[in-house]
Order: C-alpha cells, then sequence, then structure tokens
C-alpha cells in the first residue's frame, strides 16, 4: 500500500519510507512537503462495526415503502445497506486542523 503526494501542482506515488525520503531528496517541493509530516503521529482509523447486521425480505414494493416509511429513511429496490439511526453524513466536515504558530 502506497501513498500520493500532491504538492504545489506536482504528485508522486510513493511506497515506503525510502522512497519518500529519497524522492524529497531530489525534489525541493516534495522534500518541502516532506518535512511538513516528519514527527507526526500515526494515525489509523478504526472501522466502526455495527452491532448487529440483519437482512429484511420484502414480498412487494409497497412492503419496502412501508418500512421506509416506518424508520424514515428512504430506501429503494437498489438500497444495499442503511444505518440505524441514520448517519449524518458529514457531521464532522465543519472541524479543521489549524496551526497555532
Amino acid at each position: 500500500m502506497g501513498i500520493t503526494i500532491k504538492f504545489k501542482g506536482e504528485s508522486l506515488d510513493l511506497k515506503n519510507y525510502t522512497e519518500i525520503k529519497n524522492s524529497s531528496a531530489n525534489n525541493p517541493n516534495f522534500a518541502e512537503a516532506f518535512n511538513e509530516w516528519v514527527g507526526m503521529p500515526e494515525f489509523i482509523q478504526a472501522k466502526k462495526e455495527p452491532f448487529a447486521k440483519i437482512i429484511f425480505r420484502f414480498e412487494t414494493e409497497e412492503d419496502l415503502k412501508e418500512f421506509s416509511n416506518l424508520i424514515g429513511q428512504k430506501l429503494t429496490g437498489k438500497t444495499k445497506s442503511a444505518w440505524y439511526p441514520q448517519l449524518e453524513v458529514g457531521k464532522t466536515s465543519h472541524l479543521k486542523w489549524k496551526s497555532v504558530e
């Protein structure tokens, strides 16, 4: 698994720390970007697993619509999964990291 660094209109696909270090030494723009990350703690996002997964089968489209209304979510014949209660998409999108320097 690699990463792609995009900085000042350039991008570079990297596979590991050594490749990042070598690329940074040869390109001042990437050296500047790389130095921003030195000393940063690693972040691993834990996958949010549901408490339970349940498969519902509906005999008719009307049954699906009734269930959709009951839980207050838009469900169609193409819906593959849904969270209950419904997840709030973007509820943390207003949060930003800001340097205090």
